[in-house]
């Protein structure tokens, strides 16, 4: 790292800040500027690392204080920052605000918001919850939310003089005193240290409910591709070579102001094209077939497909409008399925199967398994579309059911027969 500057894997830059002085200690690692932007170039990297260094080495306020509700700064973040985040991120901050923060900090001052207030807070939402949820507490990663977004606000304080440097560096920047995530408890420390799978058993009792229904294409594909739920519902015909027994992934249907939106995947990497069992080519084969029946039937009048939704294709610099694409994922119908359709499912297999279920795991356990079954790590991760190569190992270092039964599996062929051996005192194993 030369002058503190890194370049990061997704081409931006992060900034290591180190003071050591007997009136100030800073040790601090920064990857946005004042405004909470990414540090995109190189010279944004140093040109904030300069300002940062000067600021903070200042004895002198070089501006006057001023002072101002939280509710404001809130404002103001969200008209500065609402084109740049993503969808899923302004309705999760939205979420945060209106039915938690603002209640019990939205009228007060900057001045009046304590270090002390901040950490109770985080504490107490996630060891007892708040008003909105008084029965139960909030799950470590949900807390962790809170914690960047408090950061992002402060910092949009601080960018327009509504706090000064020394507090900034004492609440948000020095390693003894800032801000910090109440202690995980073990439970959850277990939790997320372990990847969770389905046994085979409960892969067989998932897939007989979902063959009750519409989802049942989106269940192979999570369980026998190992795909993201946003990429199971984009994937279209177009996707799909029957001749190859190949499907390749390149966007994901989310959804954004009120519409369904084909959106590129999460990163390059992402992009990718899969090997299929050649039984899944036969069957998205047969799907689309019957699709394309309907689309005859209902063209004709004799029947209605509902097969005309708008969907936004947001994958290239200039939008388009999608109408009754060649979506596989589709009711009976016609109507398009969308990652919404399968909160009924969950609800039915907790209903009839007592546990709970995210589609997510499906991706888990394909990914399990093929690490169980000694898939080359470099295959492995192509096919999942990671970025970073110890995602994917931690496939194969994580303990699981599935890890064990391969153990005990494996211990069975250390068996040996002496048949051959007649010295009465040599151990035979298959005595026992």
């Amino acid at each position: 790292m030369a002058d503190g500057i890194k370049k990061l894997d997704n081409g931006f830059y992060e900034v290591r800040i180190v003071i050591n002085r007997k009136d100030l200690k800073v040790n601090t690692l920064r990857r946005s500027d004042e405004n909470g932007n990414p540090l995109k170039t190189l010279k944004d990297a140093r040109d904030f690392r300069e300002r940062f260094i000067s600021e903070l080495k200042s004895k002198k306020e070089t501006a006057v204080i001023k002072d101002c509700k939280l509710k404001d700064i809130y404002e103001k973040y969200k008209k500065n920052e609402g084109l740049t985040k993503a969808q899923s991120t302004i309705r999760k901050q939205d979420s945060m605000w209106d039915n938690h923060i603002s209640k019990r900090f939205g009228d007060m001052y900057i001045s009046q918001i304590t270090l002390s207030d901040l950490n109770n807070y985080l504490s107490q939402l996630y060891n007892f919850g708040d008003e909105y949820n008084p029965n139960a507490n909030y799950s470590f990663k949900y807390v962790e939310g809170f914690l960047k977004f408090f950061y992002l606000l402060v910092a949009c304080a601080y960018a327009d003089d509504y706090i000064s440097s020394d507090r900034y560096t004492k609440m948000f920047l020095d390693r003894k005193t800032r801000l910090s995530m109440p202690s995980i408890t073990q439970e959850d420390k277990e939790e997320y240290d372990n990847v969770k799978v389905y046994s085979k058993s409960e892969i067989a009792q998932l897939d007989a409910i979902f063959k009750r229904g519409n989802c049942y294409l989106a269940f192979l594909l999570g369980y026998y591709c190992g795909l993201r739920i946003s990429e199971v519902f984009a994937v279209r015909y177009d996707n799909f070579d029957y001749f190859h027994n190949k499907l390749t992934i390149d966007s994901q249907l989310l959804y954004q102001n009120g519409i369904w939106c084909l959106c590129p995947v999460k990163t390059l990497t992402s992009v990718r094209t899969i090997d299929l069992p050649p039984f899944l080519s036969k069957y998205i084969t047969q799907v689309f077939s019957d699709q394309m029946d309907k689309r005859t039937l209902s063209d004709y009048g004799e029947m209605y497909y509902r097969a005309d939704e708008i969907v936004i294709d947001k994958t290239k610099k200039e939008y388009k409008k999608i109408q009754g694409g060649l979506f596989l994922n589709r009711k009976e119908n016609g109507e398009l399925l969308t990652p919404n359709s399968i909160k009924y499912w969950a609800k039915v297999i907790k209903k009839e199967l007592g546990f709970e279920f995210k589609f997510h795991s499906l991706r888990r356990t394909h990914a399990t398994m093929m690490a169980n079954a000694n898939t080359p790590a470099i295959e492995l991760m192509q096919r999942l579309g990671h970025k970073k190569f110890d995602t994917t190992m931690s496939y194969y270092i994580n303990s699981n059911e599935l890890a064990k039964d391969k153990l005990k599996e494996n211990l069975l062929t250390l068996q040996y027969s002496t048949e051959d051996i007649k010295d009465p005192n040599v151990f035979d194993p298959m005595d026992f």
